[in-house]
Order: C-alpha cells, then structure tokens, then sequence
C-alpha cells in the first residue's frame, strides 16, 4: 500500500529531468530560402551552422511536340532538333563534316547521322539529345549517304558513293557485305512496308529492290528515266505496294512496284529532288511529296498514280524531305537556307505550309531529315 506514493514522487521525478532537457537542449530551425540550418537554445542561436543541399533532381531530357524532327546540315556537320510546331529545340555539334542522311531506329531509340565527308556515322540519343559517348563515332569506313531502317532485320540499309549498299548492325556496331548496285551513284534509298523490300533510286535510269532476308538485289531500268533521285515507299501495308520515285531531270515521278513501273505521273516542277511519304494525312492518305530545287523551290504533291496540286515555298529551294506514319505535318529543310531564318518548311496534311522553322545563323545547307514518331 506504501508503493504506490512512492512510484508518484518518481513520475514527477522523470517530468523534471525530461522537462529539464527539453528546455536547455538545442532546437532547430530550417531556412528553406539558405538550405541552412541553425541550432539553438535558450540563450540564444549556438554558433553551429550547417549548410543543406537539396537532392539534386534529375536532368531532364528536351522533349518535343508531338514528335522530332532531325535535321543535318551538309555545310557545318550540325544537326538540329526541331518540335512538331517548328520550334528548334537544339541544335547537336556531332563533329562531323557534311552531315547527309539521317536515319531513326526505333528498336536502339537512337538516331544516325550519315557524314560523307568524314567517312563516318554518328549516333544520337534520344532524349537527351547528344551525342552517345558510347558510340559517338563509328568509322564506316566509305562514303555513306543515307540510310533506311529494315524493321524485321533492325538493319540500316546504307547508300554510298562506291556504287553499294551496305547492312549496318546498330545493335553491335556491325556492318554487312557489301551490296553492289545496278549503277555507279545510288543515292536515295526507302524501306517498303508493303512487299518488305529496300528501294534505292540511281542517279541514271535504273532502281534496286534489294530483299533484306537475303540481301539478294533485284533491280529494273526505267528506259525514258534520266536522272533518278528521291525514293519515297509507303510506311503501312495496308496501303499497298508502291514505292514513288522522281527525276531530277524532268518533270517526272514514277510510281513503281518491285515488277517495274506502275505509272510515269507528270509534276508541275522539273528539277525534282527528295520524297516524302504521309500515311496519315486526313485529306490524301497515301500522299507523296516531291521537293523541287529549282529556282523558287515548290512541292509537288502526288496519290496514287496521280498528281494532286502544287504548294510554293515562298522561294525556298527544297531539298529531302521526311514523311511520317502518323499524320505529322510533312518536314522539308531549306537547302541553301543560309542564316537559318527559313531552315524548314512544315507542309500541313492539307497541302499548306504551317510552320517556317527558323534553325538558326549556324544553319548552312539543311539537307537529311528524320522523324522520331
């Protein structure tokens, strides 16, 4: 009975000396504007100060609209980033040369920029966009120009000046045998997504069907073709077989499948250069644009076997173009912009200039052109 008054005298006891420490133990206060510190008691701020880093966020990639476009310029080796609104996002110093032909590979999420000047391709993450320190450089070893990127083989099919083309291996950084072509100078080159074949126009008269599963090329000469330049196939299977290809020496685009040519259609522009497939486009799914470099510069737009109307640039002089599967607006870089005030065009699914995108006062000659969509 006793036990109890003695087990209260200890209970305050244990109040005091907790109330004791409390009052002459330091207390914290935090600055959220300094990340600082201070400790302090009651006689005033102990002269104890610790700095505090916040945890350093993670650094984000650029993004774009939509979609991005990748642009190289032939005349400084740069590669600029644009949104889906034309906006330039950044431009990429990857140390090349004469930047041609750029290619995107969805299976890696990189994209490749083919330097014929250099001999060389360089890869591009996405994002952040720079360049891969992993595989910043891969010496090809010949002059490479542009690339088509196979999905069933995850193979860039690569056009140079040795009159071949060659299997190029992202993945391991590999490159194939050599494919010889049916002329001296191929240039322009597209995956079909209709018959599963690679499609690369010569600058003569001739066209290869190279087929990626064997790598076996299959060409056919076009007897009234003088120059053949830009290749444009379609993007989706459901949309046939086709594949478009214009002449730089007339005012010609010929619709051709692997057995030959479909229909030889006739443009408003003679001097005909890149072409650019769009399997979304609301208005003319299926369209075809063909860039003019001609005095003036335009772009000629063709469905089917048939030519659909012309849109002017303004007195831009257009170069290779990038379509897309999506229904994007079709890209068209400036050659010659000069200054970069009108680097690209944005030509618009209904055949409208949408955007003028501005690349720059580094921008020299834009020329390849890819779309991570």
């Amino acid at each position: 009975m006793k036990s109890k008054p003695k087990l209260k005298l200890l209970s305050f006891a244990s109040i005091a000396v907790i109330a004791f420490l409390f009052a002459f133990s330091p207390a914290i206060l935090a600055n959220a504007s300094t990340h600082r510190v201070a400790l302090t008691n009651p006689y005033g701020i102990v002269n104890h100060i610790v700095a505090v880093r916040p945890p350093s966020p993670p650094k984000p990639g650029v993004s774009c609209t939509g979609n991005c476009v990748f642009i190289s310029d032939i005349g400084n080796g740069n590669v600029y980033v644009i949104d889906g609104t034309g906006t330039l996002i950044t431009t990429i110093a990857d140390g090349g040369a004469s930047g041609f032909g750029v290619t995107f590979d969805p299976a890696t999420n990189h994209v490749y920029v083919f330097d014929a000047g250099t001999g060389t391709i360089f890869q591009i993450t996405k994002p952040p966009f720079a360049v891969d320190v992993s595989a910043s450089s891969i010496n090809a070893g010949f002059d490479c120009y542009f690339g088509a990127y196979v999905p069933s083989n995850k193979m860039i099919y690569v056009t140079t000046f040795a009159g071949e083309v060659v299997p190029f291996n992202p993945s391991n950084i590999t490159f194939g045998t050599p494919i010889l072509t049916c002329g001296s100078a191929p240039e322009y080159i597209a995956y079909n997504a209709g018959d599963k074949n690679v499609y690369v126009a010569d600058r003569s008269n001739c066209v290869d069907v190279i087929n990626p599963t064997t790598n076996v090329d299959t060409p056919f000469t076009i007897s009234n073709a003088i120059a053949l330049n830009g290749v444009a196939c379609v993007t989706r299977a459901t949309l046939g077989k086709d594949c478009w290809i214009s002449d730089q020496g007339q005012a010609l685009v010929f619709e051709v499948t692997a057995s030959g040519v479909v229909a030889s259609i006739t443009t408003a522009s003679s001097n005909l250069w890149g072409d650019a497939f769009n399997a979304g486009g609301p208005v003319h799914v299926g369209s075809v644009y063909v860039t003019d470099v001609g005095t003036g510069g335009s772009i000629d737009v063709v469905s089917g076997s048939s030519y659909v109307t012309g849109i002017s640039l303004n007195g831009g002089l257009a170069d290779a173009d990038c379509g897309n599967t999506k229904g994007h607006d079709v890209v068209v870089p400036n050659l010659f912009a000069g200054g970069g005030s009108s680097g690209a065009y944005g030509i618009s699914t209904g055949n409208t200039i949408v955007f003028t995108a501005n690349l720059g006062s580094t921008s020299v000659e834009p020329e390849g052109c890819a779309r991570s969509d």
